[in-house]
Order: structure tokens, then C-alpha cells, then sequence
């Protein structure tokens, strides 16, 4: 279970609002899912995401053959996902570079895929799970 930095869960800090994510949750998610996709371990990694998880990336048109959308909705389809990339560059981790904390939604900015800049726009649900995501690549 993830822990905030004052000791609570972060299942204990859901929220019926709109609200900013507290700078301590919002590093702790960044870190554990960076910890998670490093150490290879596809179940934390799923235990971030909701059901409704859209995940929007141009790198899935690369890794998943025939996709022109970009688009990986689903649990099932974003680990199967995961497991792909993980496949494809077996050797890569992720280098966190910064966390934006905003409402109801973080930006975890980080290198990856061979020094590519990236960051992902993650959106929460009102259980501080993953709901949506927007990953972005910078420009050459």
C-alpha cells in the first residue's frame, strides 16, 4: 500500500471534489510508479491504474502492430502493453527528472526509450488512481 508522507495511506485520501493533489502524494505516486516500471513489476504498476484507464501515447502505434490511434484503454490492454515495451527494450529504465503536482492530476516528467524526454499528464480518478494518461515526447 502507498504510504503518504504523513503516514496515512493513500487510499485513505480520496477526495468527492475536485482538488489539487498534496505535493507529498503526488511525489510518492511519480516515485512508485518510476519504482514499479524499473523493477519490471507489472503488479504494482496495475495496482496505480483504474478499470477506465486511457492511455494515450504515440509510442503505442510502434509497439502495438496496426494501431494508428494511439490509444490503449483497459487494464488488460495497458499491462499487456507494458509487457511489450518492456519486451522491446528490455533494458530500459526510466530517470525521474521532475513531478508537477495539479487538480485532480500530476506530470511526471522522466527519460526513457533510449534518452527520450517524456512526460505523462496522469489524470486521477477519486481513489488516486490512474484514470487517464498523456504521454508526451519533446521535440528534436
Amino acid at each position: 500500500m502507498l504510504q503518504t508522507g504523513k503516514g496515512g495511506s493513500m487510499e485513505k485520501c480520496i477526495f468527492d471534489r475536485m482538488m489539487v493533489v498534496p505535493p507529498e502524494t503526488a511525489r510518492l505516486l511519480a516515485q512508485t510508479w518510476l519504482d514499479a516500471w524499473n523493477e519490471r513489476d507489472f503488479e504494482a504498476l496495475d495496482a496505480l491504474y483504474g478499470e477506465e484507464i486511457l492511455y494515450l501515447s504515440p509510442l503505442a502505434n510502434e509497439v502495438i502492430e496496426g494501431k494508428k490511434d494511439g490509444l490503449v484503454s483497459g487494464k488488460r490492454k495497458i499491462q499487456d502493453y507494458f509487457e511489450r515495451c518492456h519486451a522491446r527494450w528490455p533494458d530500459d529504465r526510466f530517470e525521474l527528472l521532475g513531478v508537477y503536482a495539479g487538480v485532480e492530476s500530476l506530470t511526471v516528467v522522466y527519460i526513457s526509450f533510449g534518452g527520450r524526454q517524456l512526460c505523462e499528464v496522469m489524470i486521477l480518478n477519486p481513489r488516486l488512481k490512474i484514470k487517464k494518461v498523456y504521454c508526451n515526447y519533446l521535440l528534436p
